[in-house]
């Protein structure tokens, strides 16, 4: 009888083994396919956010692109602007250089001293420095 009792212990004891075997290979297999799963979620979240960040990337880009061309336009409406007001500039300093020129011919022809003909040409450079700066000044 105690050798039926121990083939029916030692019987159990390996029931009980394969039972805790597939216990075992159960609870493997549920963390398994969760992992799987969570996996799978986060693949889609990430392709979705990747997605989005392709999206995003293609606006800036667009938007990029239309700041460039709206620039371009400003900086060369600012150019003739600028040239403009150059020639502007040129054009008074010219007239200021033929007002000094037309000044100077008038005191030759009155056949003045040589002292006050170089005290109405220094007045003169002066008034083209002051009017120069002036107009530089115009520029900024």
């Amino acid at each position: 009888m105690l050798l039926k009792l121990a083939i029916r212990a030692a019987q159990m004891l390996e029931d009980l083994s394969q039972l805790m075997e597939d216990k075992a290979m159960e609870a493997t297999l549920e963390k398994l396919m969760k992992m799987i799963v969570e996996q799978r979620d986060e693949m889609m979240m990430l392709r979705s956010m990747n997605q989005r960040m392709e999206k995003l990337s293609i606006d800036v880009k667009e938007y990029m692109i239309q700041m460039l061309d709206q620039q371009t336009q400003n900086h060369i409406t600012l150019i003739y602007l600028l040239i403009d007001i150059m020639m502007l500039i040129l054009i008074y300093l010219l007239m200021d250089i033929l007002i000094l020129l037309k000044m100077l011919l008038n005191l030759l022809m009155k056949k003045l001293k040589i002292l006050t003909l170089t005290y109405l040409l220094m007045d003169m450079t002066m008034m083209l420095n002051v009017n120069i700066k002036f107009y530089l000044l115009l520029m900024i």
